[in-house]
């Protein structure tokens, strides 16, 4: 081979090189991602919602929370403070909007309360999200009972069975603080 294809030939592997790797590099970083499903959801109603000052407390807890629990947790089987937020916002008159913005503004785990709640106060509007929850790339941080679980996927949680336990566990919690 004489000197001018043998440059052509390192030239060509070493261009072909860089695509390949430079493609499976670029696609961890997040603006070559298409956005969560959950960060592109447009409710009609978003604006037209008034809560009581301990369901604007809770709404604000529950848009910043870090932990995503059953309805008791601990040895001594305690409610979380993140549950009883849940518990007081979804007593609230103007509950479903205030769950949807937890889908829209929260952290993952307060979408994950957001979900739940929608399951029970609007399951057709439930039904439309739920499959797309597969795709989520949001994690949340689990507290079942006395075990905390790595991060899991929206994907890798039981929303049917979480939604009834979680919202049954909330009215029976509601109607003895009434």
């Amino acid at each position: 081979m004489n000197d001018l294809t043998s440059n052509m030939v390192s030239h060509l592997f070493i261009t072909a090189f860089m695509v390949i790797f430079s493609s499976i590099g670029l696609s961890d970083f997040k603006w070559s991602q298409q956005p969560d499903y959950l960060d592109t959801i447009k409710f009609d109603d978003d604006k037209n919602h008034t809560l009581s000052e301990n369901g604007r407390v809770a709404m604000h807890e529950l848009l910043k929370t870090k932990q995503f629990t059953s309805a008791r947790i601990g040895y001594i089987a305690h409610h979380s403070k993140a549950f009883k937020n849940f518990a007081t916002l979804l007593n609230e008159k103007n509950a479903e909007p205030a769950f949807k913005n937890l889908i829209k503004n929260g952290t993952a785990e307060a979408k994950a309360y957001g979900l739940v709640a929608l399951k029970g106060l609007n399951p057709a509007l439930y039904n439309e999200i739920y499959p797309n929850i597969v795709n989520s790339n949001y994690k949340v941080s689990f507290q079942g009972g006395c075990s905390i679980t790595e991060k899991l996927s929206l994907s890798e949680l039981n929303f049917n069975r979480i939604a009834i336990w979680l919202t049954n566990e909330a009215h029976e919690h509601n109607s003895k603080i009434n």
